[in-house]
């Protein structure tokens, strides 16, 4: 007996998508890293973060693979989320709060594949982490052209990775899983 079950996995695209074909009027606001403010709708976003995804897949960022984003929360952040986890790769967001040494070490731990950096972190090279970095991720600015959710990851893959901070000196990996 099937009842009320699911034949499909919740999956991150399916938010953005519902929310692009139920709520296209509703408007996204947030407040660009240039100044100003910036306004869309979940159909733009939509489009957006597929056509990012799309540009991921062809830098060879596929299922499983970290794409790290040191960036505000705006809306270009928001399109990388889904886009990231849309295709099935695992969304790894970096605290631009902690130390240059800190940083360097989670993005050389997670292995991450692409590095997205805020236009705000550009001018301040000892910032960003590439700058010493064992395995180092290729960097993209956020403000980049780039993304389809055409990929079809599992109930159980990771959808985004956290480092996190408490009581010791080295920061410490935790998952969320996509279900």
């Amino acid at each position: 007996m099937r009842g009320m079950m699911m034949d499909r996995p919740l999956l991150i695209s399916q938010l953005v998508a519902y929310a692009a074909r139920y709520h296209g009027e509703a408007e996204i606001v947030s407040r660009a890293i240039e100044g100003g403010i910036h306004r869309y709708c979940y159909p733009d976003l939509e489009a957006r973060a597929k056509r990012l995804a799309k540009a991921m897949q062809r830098l060879d960022v596929g299922l499983g693979d970290r794409v790290a984003t040191l960036a505000w929360n705006s809306f270009r952040h928001l399109e990388l989320y889904f886009a990231v986890s849309g295709m099935g790769a695992v969304c790894h967001t970096v605290n631009p709060r902690l130390f240059h040494d800190q940083l360097r070490y989670i993005v050389n731990h997670a292995g991450d594949k692409l590095l997205f950096v805020d236009l705000t972190f550009v001018p301040a090279p000892p910032a960003t982490p590439r700058a010493r970095c064992s395995r180092t991720a290729r960097p993209c600015c956020t403000p980049s052209r780039a993304a389809a959710l055409t990929a079809s990851p599992s109930r159980c893959t990771i959808r985004s990775a956290r480092w996190c901070r408490c009581s010791t000196p080295t920061p410490g990996r935790c998952r969320m899983p996509r279900r």
